[in-house]
C-alpha cells in the first residue's frame, strides 16, 4: 500500500515510517495472562499511510535557484526561488520526511535570485539573496515565527552570486557577492549579531572579478574565507580575512576560458580547497592550497560533467556532488586526487544544492523535465 502511494520509497524510509506511526500499547491491559507487561508500539496502518501522503507534499514547483540546510537535530532547511510566482520561499522537512508549507519571504517579483541558505548557531535561518526588480542585494532572518527583511547594499545593481554563512565565534552574518555595476567582488558583515547595521567591504577591484563567489569559515584562522572568478583574467581569486575586518586578496589558478560552480571548503587540516566547473575542458576541476601553493587537478574526465558541484569535506576525504549532464544524473565523488571513486547518488538535473549532516547528505535539483525540485539523501 505504501508503495502504491509513492513508488519511490525505499525498504529503509518504509521501516522508519511504521516505527514513527506506531502506536503505544500496553501489553496487559485488556489481554489475558500471560502477559509482558510491557509497552510497546504497535503498527498502526492507517497513521503508516497518513504519513507516507503527508511526505509528498513536496515544495519547489517551479524553482530554480535554491538551497538546503541541515539544523543539528536532522531537520532540512530549504529556500528557494519560485520561477512561476517570482517570488522567495522557504520550507523545512522534518526527520519523518514530511515538508511543512512553503512559506513566502518576500513576495517582491523577482526577490529571491541568487540565494544562499544558512543557519546559525540556534538553528534560526537566514538568506542573502538579489532582488532584480530593485537590483539591490537583500537579507532574511527568522528568528520566530515572521521573517524580517533588509536591503544591505543597493549602489547599482548588486547582490548577485550570494554565498552567506554565520561566524561559528560571534554568529555573525556574512555575505559574499557580485558588484554587477562596478564589476566587483563585495563582502558584507553585521556588525554584532543580530545588528541592522552591516558593513561592506570591497574585495576586488581588479577588472570584472567577483562572479562564483563561495564563502567558508577558514579553521586555520578563525576568520573568513572567499573564492571567486576574476573573469578579466580568468583567474580564481582567493581572499583571507583578517582579525582587523580587511583581506588579502591573492590569486589561486588560471583557467583558459573561465569557471562557473565554485565551492569552496576547509578540511581537517584546516586547507582551504575549491571545485569549479572549467569551461574550456568541460569537467570537474579541485584546486587545493598545499604548503602555500595552489595545487589544480581535473576530477572528471567525460565532457560536460561538474556543473553545479557543492564540496564537503570528512577529515581529509573530499566528498563532492555535482551533475553529469550528458547521463543527467549525480554523482559523487570521494577521495582525494588520484584516489576518487564515483558512485551515482540520484536522477540529474540543474540547480543542484546540498547539505551535508555527520555522515549523511541531502540534495536537491531542478528536474529539466518538470521544472520542480527533486530531493534525494544518501549516506557519505
Amino acid at each position: 500500500l505504501m508503495k502504491q502511494i509513492d513508488p519511490s520509497i525505499t525498504p529503509d524510509e518504509i521501516m522508519n515510517i511504521m516505527k514513527a506511526s506506531g502506536v503505544p500499547n500496553y501489553d496487559g491491559d485488556t489481554e489475558e495472562a500471560p502477559n509482558t507487561g510491557r509497552t510497546y508500539a504497535r503498527l498502526n496502518i492507517d497513521a503508516a499511510l497518513a504519513l507516507t501522503m503527508a511526505r509528498l507534499n513536496v515544495p519547489g514547483a517551479q524553482a530554480t535557484f535554491n538551497d538546503v540546510a541541515f539544523a543539528a537535530d536532522g531537520t532540512l532547511h530549504l529556500a528557494f526561488y519560485d520561477s512561476s510566482d517570482k517570488d522567495l520561499k522557504y520550507a523545512t522537512r522534518s526527520t519523518l520526511g514530511v515538508w511543512s508549507q512553503a512559506q513566502v519571504v518576500d513576495s517582491i517579483s523577482g526577490a529571491g535570485q541568487y540565494l544562499s541558505l544558512a543557519l546559525d548557531k540556534h538553528g534560526h535561518p537566514g538568506i542573502s539573496y538579489y532582488d532584480s526588480a530593485n537590483g539591490d542585494l537583500k537579507y532574511a532572518f527568522k528568528a520566530s515565527t515572521s521573517w524580517s527583511r533588509r536591503i544591505i547594499d543597493r549602489t547599482g545593481t548588486v547582490g548577485l552570486y550570494t554565498s552567506l554563512g554565520f561566524s561559528p565565534s560571534d554568529n555573525r552574518a556574512a555575505i559574499s557577492y557580485f558588484d554587477s555595476t562596478k564589476g566587483d567582488s563585495k563582502f558584507a558583515q553585521q556588525d554584532v549579531s543580530g545588528s541592522t547595521k552591516w558593513t561592506v567591504r570591497t574585495l576586488d577591484s581588479s577588472g570584472k572579478t567577483g562572479a562564483h563567489s563561495s564563502l567558508a569559515w577558514n579553521t586555520g584562522t578563525g576568520t573568513w574565507a572567499v573564492a571567486f572568478l576574476n573573469s578579466t583574467t580568468h583567474t580564481f581569486r582567493y581572499a583571507t580575512q583578517y582579525f582587523s575586518g580587511s583581506f588579502k586578496v591573492t590569486n589561486a589558478n588560471t583557467t583558459p576560458a573561465g569557471a562557473l560552480f565554485t565551492s569552496l571548503a576547509f578540511d581537517s587540516q584546516k586547507r582551504a580547497a575549491f571545485t569549479y566547473y572549467d569551461t574550456d575542458s568541460s569537467t570537474l576541476m579541485f584546486s587545493r592550497l598545499e604548503s602555500g601553493a595552489w595545487m589544480t587537478s581535473q576530477v572528471t574526465a567525460n565532457a560536460l560533467t561538474g556543473q553545479y558541484a557543492d564540496l564537503s569535506f570528512a577529515g581529509t576525504k573530499a566528498n563532492i556532488l555535482y551533475w553529469d549532464r550528458p547521463n543527467n544524473k549525480i554523482f559523487l565523488v570521494a577521495g582525494e586526487p588520484g584516489t576518487w571513486s564515483f558512485r551515482v547518488a540520484g536522477d540529474g538535473g540543474q540547480y543542484l544544492s546540498a547539505a551535508v549532516l555527520g555522515s549523511h547528505a541531502a540534495f536537491s535539483v531542478k528536474d529539466i523535465i518538470t521544472g520542480d525540485l527533486e530531493f534525494a539523501d544518501l549516506a557519505l
